[in-house]
């Protein structure tokens, strides 16, 4: 017990560095202190999305107290957190069990495979609390003010927000395991580790989907369990984290032995993962530095075509293409992220859809509906309408997408690489801003197109509208492109031990998300009053968003490429 305490204490020392390490000079104190004014202008940020959890905890208890079944608001509560941290804790748990750097240095060291696995599964969860705090932290508040809670509430709200994230995290962890138990024999890194990605991707969908339809209520037991007004909905929720049921009991009605229940149960799952941990880790993670090659001939044509001289830019852009789809990590948080977010929540609907049963929509129900809309909406307004939803798509998954946004932190100790090649600094950053546009308008256009296709099949929408989607998706992708990597060049992380923390644990990413959304909001909020106060043909306020778009990222590239020649050299 006493080796595992000194490894979790080095590994969260080494880990949780920018936040943990005391500085040694001038210099560090004052890094440090630009760090503590970034989270705290983060945590200012935060302040709104925290402030609307709160309100809709409070008033979720209101609404489900007057019909008894407030107890569904911790449930949800419980779930958020769990199906969060399910989903941001699998490529972690990869990242820090088996492909950060440390793992050649403890693998010779006399410790035992449940105490590594139980360090790093503990450092996992201290990034995760994180998450849990911003997500959970405001909504425990929110029900716990709104039901006029006493201490045991509090009590018990402390415990949930310390223990919703381990069950998730232990299921995330066996999975790894499993996965690099099973490919172990395959001796190719590269190879593994982008089969476990696309695998753990498959799986998160599934498990939406899983979640979405296993409950197996009709309208009629439901609406029997609603009018039974004590809490008897509670644990509908709960199939795939069974033990939330004694939590969520506990919380809702002061139950000691509720509590000791879920926590009994708690430490006898984390004892089994421990035990499968001792018999699983040490056989995946040991071939994870072998890789593979293949010898070939190569022909006159394709030594020409390997040895063929390429544009500086152009050679800067494959480049980059190289690193992100030969990361495992970059893949998935830059390059796969993209063209997810609308599968993880379109698919749980489609499923809920046609997941049978009388109390379903039926596909007539929808048509009607659809025939409905189409008759109440003229051409314009159709039209306005799909330009406001595929801009406001273009605005979320562009936020989301953090190619270029650690376009320079993820150089991490190779920096010096960018500064000791005869390319100017400005050429680099504008090879990072194209890869990062086109995975974003490669997200963007695909899913804005199938809704236009919608909408011109539903109102015969005119095709210069297609055109003016297409020019303002560009612009836009454009624009947040070029303000992500500005964000990274002010402070980029490039001290980090895993390819996982450049990306995930990078607060630049949060910043940038922030600010693009702000931005997003003001101009599209611009666009709507002006369009409703003044008596302006739609097509002509397109064509006038077009041209601000476009003076906006002419003087937002002129000012990026004078302050990165400018900040490249203050760099180290």
């Amino acid at each position: 017990m006493r080796e595992f305490l000194v490894l979790t204490k080095v590994l969260l020392k080494s880990g949780l560095g920018d936040i943990l390490q005391k500085s040694e000079n001038k210099k560090k104190t004052a890094g440090r202190g630009g760090r503590i004014a970034l989270y705290a202008l983060l945590a200012v940020c935060m302040m709104p999305a925290m402030g609307m959890i709160f309100s809709l905890a409070a008033s979720g208890y209101r609404m489900m107290a007057a019909i008894g079944q407030e107890g569904m608001i911790v449930e949800l509560i419980c779930y958020a957190g769990a199906l969060a941290t399910l989903v941001f804790g699998l490529a972690l748990v990869m990242s820090v069990f088996y492909m950060s750097r440390d793992i050649y240095n403890l693998l010779p060291l006399p410790l035992s495979p449940w105490q590594i696995v139980g360090a790093k599964f503990t450092v996992t969860l201290a990034y995760e609390y994180l998450t849990e705090v911003v997500l959970l932290g405001p909504a425990f508040l929110g029900y716990g003010v709104a039901s006029g809670a006493g201490i045991l509430y509090w009590l018990f709200a402390v415990a949930a927000l310390l223990t919703i994230p381990v069950l998730p995290l232990i299921y995330a962890s066996v999975l790894s395991m499993l996965f690099m138990r099973i490919f172990r024999r395959v001796a190719n890194r590269d190879f593994i580790n982008v089969v476990i990605t696309v695998l753990m991707l498959v799986f998160v969908i599934s498990f939406s989907t899983f979640s979405g339809s296993m409950s197996g209520y009709t309208q009629e037991s439901v609406m029997e369990m609603l009018t039974a007004s004590d809490n008897s909905l509670l644990g509908v929720m709960s199939g795939f984290f069974p033990l939330f049921i004694f939590l969520e009991k506990a919380i809702v009605n002061a139950d000691i032995l509720q509590m000791l229940l879920y926590l009994l149960c708690l430490l006898a799952v984390a004892a089994v993962f421990l035990f499968l941990a001792q018999k699983l880790y040490f056989a995946g993670v040991l071939s994870i530095s072998e890789t593979s090659s293949k010898r070939r001939k190569i022909s006159v044509t394709m030594r020409e075509k390997l040895t063929r001289s390429n544009g500086v830019l152009k050679s800067c852009v494959q480049r980059e293409w190289r690193v992100l789809f030969r990361t495992p990590t970059y893949f998935l948080n830059c390059c796969l992220i993209t063209f997810s977010w609308p599968v993880f929540m379109v698919l749980p609907v489609v499923f809920s859809l046609i997941g049978s049963g009388k109390d379903q929509v039926s596909g007539e129900q929808v048509m009607t509906s659809l025939s409905g809309m189409t008759a109440a909406m003229n051409t314009v307004s159709a039209a306005a309408l799909a330009l406001i939803v595929t801009y406001g798509i273009t605005v979320f998954i562009t936020s989301m997408n953090f190619t270029s946004g650690t376009a320079i932190s993820r150089e991490g100790r190779s920096f010096f690489f960018m500064k000791l090649i005869p390319v100017p600094y400005r050429t680099q950053i504008q090879a990072k801003v194209i890869c990062g546009l086109i995975l974003s308008l490669i997200g963007t256009t695909f899913y804005a197109a199938i809704l236009f296709v919608v909408f011109i099949l539903l109102f015969g929408l005119p095709p210069l509208s297609l055109v003016f989607m297409i020019l303002i998706t560009f612009g836009i992708n454009l624009l947040i492109n070029m303000i992500q990597i500005w964000v990274d060049l002010v402070s980029p992380k490039l001290e980090w031990e895993s390819e996982q923390m450049a990306v995930k644990q990078n607060m630049n990413t949060l910043l940038e998300a922030l600010i693009t959304v702000v931005l997003g909001a003001v101009l599209g909020g611009a666009a709507a009053m002006l369009y409703a106060l003044l008596p302006i043909n739609l097509y002509v306020l397109c064509a006038i968003c077009c041209l601000v778009l476009a003076a906006l990222n002419v003087g937002a590239y002129h000012l990026l490429a004078v302050y990165a020649d400018k900040r490249m050299q203050e760099l180290e």
